[in-house]
């Protein structure tokens, strides 16, 4: 069959055999155009018109294609569907527009999604490899987009905590070895989100070179041993990025690793129930705790806010840093609002990084980077006042780079973008430096702008040499430049060089040889002026890779700098006030107020509540009342006030002072889950069970009511045995509310 196939389609078919389980965008001209089952599928999918092609074969190939200016929304919307994109681009010849070949420039999946336009400013866009190798299981997550890994200290293999940390992070694409394709717990997240897509992996032994020229020495530091399980975890989920990418991964390199105690944990039942970055029933940001706190003026500091609550910090140090920061902006108005006012210009330059070490980032973005750099400078002069008390105020600022040689540079270079000026949005269209930085662009431009006057000069000496008034010099695209003279002039006689082009229906077009050498130049300007252009765009991005490690911390800080900014903002507005923080285990908050709940209520109708606990004599509240009295609602106050506190942010309460908690467990509803075959009574007693398993002595335990899943005899026996369990041999903190009066007893 493939003999019969066209070249052309005979090297499409070469290409889909090395990529399956791709949808295949091949470039044809000014079209990405799909074929046979692709083809069907993306009709389907984007509802676009279904065509043929003539491909050697008696029956024509199913087509549709896409416009190459616009293939970046047709691309979001099927990874957003969860299928995977393999771009096949024309190669040129060095100059020209020939074709000489064709290959696979790029390979996109829900995981390695780099294109800003495609993904949320507000969070990570994660690909996980989760690995079983032995009795152990390694979770290792990397944002490319931004260049974040995260590798999670070994699990056991029945550890819940593989579901804890998918749930937290919510990857788009898993990246499992045949092992973890059998746990149930990575089964259980496939429920939990099943838009996230999956691919086979191996241990892949040949990524140690690619671990060598990254971080082997950064491994080291964090004690993770060269050949260790982590290791090739992370190994092998960066080599199948090299082979996606098809190019240089440099900028993957903000490393982090995630060990247990480090950080306050909450499990994957906690994360949904407490509704922190989601709410249950429709999964959006509003609504949850997320959405009252993110108040932050720049994308990254979006994400950063997020990350603290994913991993809310364990360290007193950590955490009293940040509340100094929050109280010195709290106390200052006019600072706050002009640091904010000044972070609302500071772009995602976070993922344009990541742009810059793909050398896809455009003209108009590269300018983006010029402004966000441009508010460093004033940043620095507000953090540097004598006001400011906070230790860790003055450390951030001598922390900002102010990037100024960077961003004059880019100011110097490029045009600005203006409504009377567009800066460029393609690197090979011209329109990017600016008047006076290159003698050569200056040249080619003023030949190029006054291409206007030569030619009026021209139309005016042919009217003289013709005696034709309305002689006219027109452009067209296939014909290029010529003199038109109408059919009321057709008995005029012409000058001996002039060369007829083309009849017209009411007239007809001429050229002559001057006419000819001044289209040429104006071509070659035209030519020339890009192509050089580009050559200085090109140095700039190189420029920008080698300041790449200065620019992104400085990003960094100014993330932190706009949460804590942000903290400030909402404490004000919302009256929060600053907990103390101890290493004691009393959780005592006066008038607390749950943070999502009296946003949505009324001026005056929210009643605070008091909250006492300890690991001694007040180790439990047992909390009784009728439905809709409120017990719910108080009981996830306290954990959120508890999980607000660890995050360095102010809290919803006239007054607190808060030890410090290592995990926040909930048990919380009642639902069964009929595709794992488990009843709501099974679903309740597995949550129970993982809570007792887990709990220690300085943890936080919600329970909302247990034993309703079955009689009320059985129901009361089991929640009387639990109480006495967390009591007396956990010792831990923790609020149940319940129906049975009875238990009023303990």
């Amino acid at each position: 069959m493939e003999k019969k196939l066209s070249p052309m389609m005979q090297q499409y078919i070469e290409m889909k055999k090395e990529n399956q389980d791709y949808i295949l965008m091949y470039r044809l001209g000014d079209f990405y155009e799909m074929f046979f089952d692709d083809a069907k599928t993306v009709s389907k999918e984007l509802d676009i018109v279904l065509t043929g092609r003539d491909c050697g074969l008696e029956e024509r190939a199913p087509m549709c294609g896409v416009p190459y200016h616009s293939v970046d929304s047709y691309i979001a919307r099927l990874i957003a569907k969860g299928y995977k994109i393999s771009v096949c681009e024309q190669i040129k010849k060095e100059g020209t527009n020939e074709v000489i070949g064709r290959e696979i420039v790029r390979k996109i999946t829900p995981g390695t999604v780099t294109e800003p336009g495609m993904l949320s400013e507000e969070k990570n866009n994660y690909i996980s490899a989760v690995f079983v190798l032995g009795k152990e299981v390694c979770l290792c997550f990397i944002d490319i987009s931004t260049g974040d890994i995260l590798l999670c200290e070994p699990y056991k293999r029945n550890s819940e905590n593989v579901l804890n940390e998918l749930v937290r992070y919510n990857p788009n694409e898993l990246f499992l070895n045949p092992e973890a394709e059998k746990l149930d717990t990575v089964k259980d997240y496939l429920r939990f989100n099943p838009l996230c897509i999956v691919t086979a992996a191996t241990v892949n032994q040949d990524s140690k070179a690619l671990i060598e020229k990254h971080m082997l020495k950064t491994l080291r530091e964090l004690s993770i041993e060269d050949g260790s399980s982590m290791c090739l975890t992370f190994g092998s989920l960066l080599k199948y990025l090299y082979d996606t990418q098809l190019c240089d991964l440099s900028h993957i390199r903000q490393f982090k690793l995630q060990q247990e105690k480090k950080n306050l944990e909450i499990d994957a039942f906690a994360w949904r129930n407490l509704e922190i970055v989601e709410t249950m029933r429709y999964r959006e940001k509003k609504g949850s705790l997320l959405g009252i706190l993110d108040k932050t003026k720049t994308p990254p500091g979006a994400r950063l806010l997020r990350k603290f609550l994913e991993k809310p910090s364990n360290s007193l140090l950590e955490i009293m840093n940040r509340q100094s920061v929050v109280r010195d902006f709290f106390e200052k108005t006019r600072e706050r609002e002009e640091i904010r006012s000044l972070l609302c210009k500071f772009g995602d330059t976070e993922r344009l990084l990541t742009k810059v070490v793909y050398k896809t980032i455009s003209p108009r973005e590269a300018k983006a980077l010029a402004v966000s750099f441009s508010v460093l400078p004033d940043i620095k002069r507000i953090l540097s006042d004598k006001q400011f008390s906070a230790n860790y105020t003055k450390e951030l600022c001598n922390r900002i780079d102010d990037l100024s040689d960077i961003c004059k540079y880019l100011d110097e270079m490029l045009l600005e973008d203006s409504e009377t000026q567009k800066l460029a949005v393609s690197q090979k269209e011209g329109s990017i430096i600016k008047d006076g930085y290159d003698s050569n662009v200056d040249e080619y431009r003023a030949l190029r702008r006054s291409a206007k006057e030569i030619l009026a000069e021209i139309e005016t000496k042919e009217r003289e040499r013709t005696g034709i008034k309305n002689l006219k010099i027109k452009y067209n695209k296939v014909f290029g430049y010529s003199i038109e003279i109408t059919n009321a002039n057709k008995n005029v006689s012409l000058p001996d060089d002039y060369i007829r082009k083309q009849t017209l229906a009411n007239g007809e077009r001429f050229i002559t040889e001057e006419l000819k050498e001044t289209e040429y130049k104006l071509e070659n300007a035209t030519e020339l002026q890009n192509q050089r252009e580009f050559e200085l765009f090109s140095q700039l991005i190189s420029n920008l890779e080698k300041n790449i490690s200065r620019i992104r911390r400085t990003t960094n800080i100014v993330a932190e700098l706009d949460v804590l900014v942000n903290f400030a903002e909402i404490a004000v507005k919302n009256n929060y006030v600053c907990p103390v923080m101890t290493e004691k285990t009393d959780l005592i908050i006066k008038n607390g107020r749950h943070p999502v709940v009296e946003k949505n209520l009324d001026f005056g109708m929210y009643v605070p509540n008091d909250t006492f606990l300890n690991t001694s004599s007040d180790r439990m509240a047992i909390i009784t009342g009728p439905n809709m009295a409120g017990k719910s609602t108080y009981m996830r106050a306290v954990a959120l006030i508890v999980i607000m506190a660890h995050i360095g942010s102010f809290v919803p309460a006239s007054a607190a002072e808060i030890g410090i908690i290592d995990k926040v467990f909930t048990r919380v509803g009642a639902s069964d889950d009929l595709a794992a075959g488990q009843s709501t009574f099974m679903v309740e007693m597995s949550e129970v069970a993982y809570i007792l398993k887990n709990a220690s002595k300085k943890s936080l335990i919600i329970f909302d009511e247990i034993g309703r899943g079955t009689s009320t005899f059985d129901g009361m026996s089991i929640a009387r045995a639990v109480l006495e369990y967390v009591s007396e041999k956990i010792c831990a903190k923790s609020m149940f509310a319940t129906h049975y009066h009875e238990l009023i007893a303990l």
